[in-house]
């Protein structure tokens, strides 16, 4: 939705050059969303929950300057807070 704000933090960062062309890399993900009201302004309440993934990605060298030629990313773990548990 238009409405909705994400925040995607990628740590852990490994790049493995395959070739002076090529490379792949991994990386993990903490993502946060929220849907402030209309008007509010920063900082915005998130109320949760967490997620937690990865990124397995694919970048080729074009005209010098390295590029996403694939990105492929997983969801391994949600935190929902304390109180607050589903299965």
């Amino acid at each position: 939705p238009k409405t909705l704000l994400t925040r995607h933090l990628a740590t852990n960062v490994m790049i493995d050059v395959e070739s002076r062309e090529t490379a792949r890399g991994y990386s993990c993900l903490t993502m946060i969303s929220t849907t402030p009201g209309a008007g509010a302004t920063p900082p915005h309440v998130a109320p949760g929950p967490l997620w937690f993934g990865e990124f397995h990605d694919r970048f080729v060298r074009v005209d010098g300057a390295w590029k996403f030629s694939e990105r492929r990313g997983s969801i391994l773990m949600k935190f929902e807070g304390q109180g607050r548990h589903h299965t």
